[in-house]
């Protein structure tokens, strides 16, 4: 029983905990480029773990559940990929990080002449929920990646 209170007890405080907000964006770029390195190791356990129950995404070709963006995900094999201009803000509970980026990347071992240069733009939110961190939304903008 005093191992019980002493988890529910830790658990209130992470959940409770006040994060700063340098705290905060490191923990949103490591989640995002924790997720891309999930994907590219095709560890499909940890992504599945990672995604929110509510989990919701939108793309070129319109919105996408969590089952069907998790099939989607695991068609990617990324050979490479690059972050830039990384914005990250929450909200003042720290409960929610938002996460945008450009994302250029290649699917095959070197960038194609074609591929150089080229991004989309990433828009991703991460719940905190009580315990852990999940993915929940995700949104893909053209950049300049026309497919």
């Amino acid at each position: 029983m005093k191992s019980l209170l002493l988890i529910f007890g830790l658990v209130f405080l992470l959940a409770t905990s006040s994060y700063s907000q340098d705290d905060l964006k490191a923990a949103g770029e490591t989640m995002e480029r924790g997720l891309f390195q999930t994907v590219k190791d095709k560890d499909w356990n940890t992504l599945e773990g990672l995604i929110a129950a509510g989990f919701q995404s939108m793309h070129a070709d319109g919105p996408k559940s969590r089952t069907v963006a998790i099939d989607y995900i695991k068609s990617i094999t990324f050979k490479y990929y690059h972050f830039s201009d990384i914005v990250v803000t929450h909200n003042d509970a720290g409960t929610n990080i938002v996460i945008s980026y450009k994302l250029t990347f290649s699917e095959n071992l070197e960038m194609t002449e074609e591929e150089k240069g080229k991004y989309v733009n990433n828009l991703s939110v991460w719940q905190n929920t009580g315990d852990k961190w999940q993915w929940i939304s995700h949104s893909v903008f053209d950049g300049n990646v026309k497919k």
